[in-house]
């Protein structure tokens, strides 16, 4: 079973483009064996990289709606592709499993 922990890892409103709010959810994948962010967007990744917010692989939520109903060797094998190359970003997943 996943289980999750939300941590903010920022809580301003930017007035010069309106963005509301930031969160980033830490989450356990028993899955995965491994702990991983999901965040908004890709801005909210480059974000936590630049700021070295985390060493754990970031997702956006768009990333993980194209994971979701994969199998597991799937998942892992996108895990794997995202931790060594950590600015990666997941397109989406073919019927076979491959990332596009």
């Amino acid at each position: 079973m996943e289980t999750a922990k939300a941590q903010e890892y920022e809580k301003t409103t930017d007035e010069s483009n309106k963005r509301p709010e930031r969160a980033a959810v830490k989450i356990y994948s028993e899955i995965l064996q491994a702990f991983l962010w999901v965040v908004q967007d890709e801005t909210d990744k480059k974000t936590m990289r630049e700021r070295g917010s985390t060493r754990e692989t970031i997702y956006s939520k768009d990333e993980v709606r194209a994971l979701k109903g994969k199998g597991s060797d799937h998942l892992r094998a996108v895990h794997e592709a995202k931790t060594i190359f950590p600015y990666s970003r997941v397109e989406g997943v073919n019927e076979d499993g491959k990332a596009e």
